[in-house]
């Protein structure tokens, strides 16, 4: 037995020595994380932005702020010169019959260090007191901005709807009848972008707007095309004053700059003349 006992324990002896060493055990993944080395932080290949103010930016602001009847900040962002020009009182009043102004396109036509001129399109919603509800007129320009304190600001424009002749017509008599009696010299500015340059500087030149050559104060009006060409069409007007006489005008129109309709002439077939004849040109 002895014997046995001596046997057994060598066994165990030699086996002991064959055990194969413990496994090595592999770190967690997030030991791995913790020491592996640190992410790279992907590279972006962005375009720079120009430097310095941007004059979209600072036209699309202007008409925002005019848009939610903030004039007073507006107003701010007009030029020095633009301020000169006209007051607070007559930027806001310019403005008292809007609902509101959608800008639809912005593009920059010229631009150095401190001038840019830039085409726009956009729509104003104005209440229309001669139909007693509001309507949508488009319009097209150019408005010019001048760089001051590090800012794009307003410095004047030309601003044309962007009607076909027959809506040109209307919106006139629209803006005629709108326009409280004994107001409409002083309104002659906003003829402008309806009538052709040499028209409008005789009306400006003569200082007043005879109510009677458009028909009296006008109560009811209707518009029609009766010629049409490709460059020149002629619009009759039937007008119905105050007193219920109904007059009859016809407008002759002409397309300019490849973009809009104005007014070169107005004619009266009930005396047989026409508005050249009457301003002396």
């Amino acid at each position: 037995m002895a014997v046995l006992a001596l046997v057994v324990l060598g066994l165990i002896a030699v086996l002991s020595q064959r055990r194969p060493p413990a496994p090595t055990i592999d770190p967690s993944p997030s030991e791995t994380s913790a020491t592996a080395s640190p992410l790279q932080t992907p590279t972006r290949s962005a375009t720079p932005a120009p430097s310095g103010p941007d004059p979209l930016a600072d036209l699309t602001l202007y008409y925002e702020l005019i848009d939610g009847d903030r004039f007073k900040e507006a107003y701010a962002l007009r030029s020095q010169r633009s301020r000169a020009r006209t007051s607070l009182a007559e930027f806001t009043a310019t403005w008292s019959n809007n609902n509101g102004l959608s800008v639809e396109s912005l593009e920059v036509l010229k631009r150095d260090a401190a001038t840019a001129r830039v085409r726009f399109r956009m729509l104003a919603d104005d209440f229309d007191k001669a139909r007693g509800a509001s309507s949508v007129t488009p319009y097209i320009g150019k408005v010019n901005l001048h760089l001051e304190e590090d800012r794009w600001r307003y410095d004047g424009g030309e601003f044309f709807t962007d009607l076909k002749s027959e809506e040109v017509v209307d919106s006139f008599y629209r803006w005629y009848r709108n326009i409280p009696e004994g107001k409409l010299a002083a309104r002659l500015e906003e003829l402008k972008t309806r009538f052709d340059p040499a028209l409008y500087a005789a009306l400006r030149k003569r200082g007043k707007l005879p109510a009677e050559w458009f028909g009296g104060r006008v109560t009811e009006h209707s518009v029609w095309v009766s010629q049409k060409a490709p460059e020149t069409t002629t619009v009759e007007a039937a007008v119905t004053n105050s007193r219920g006489t109904v007059h009859r005008l016809a407008f002759r129109l002409r397309f300019v700059d490849r973009e809009r309709w104005v007014i070169e002439e107005v004619s009266y077939p009930e005396r047989g003349d026409t508005l050249r004849d009457r301003l002396g040109l």
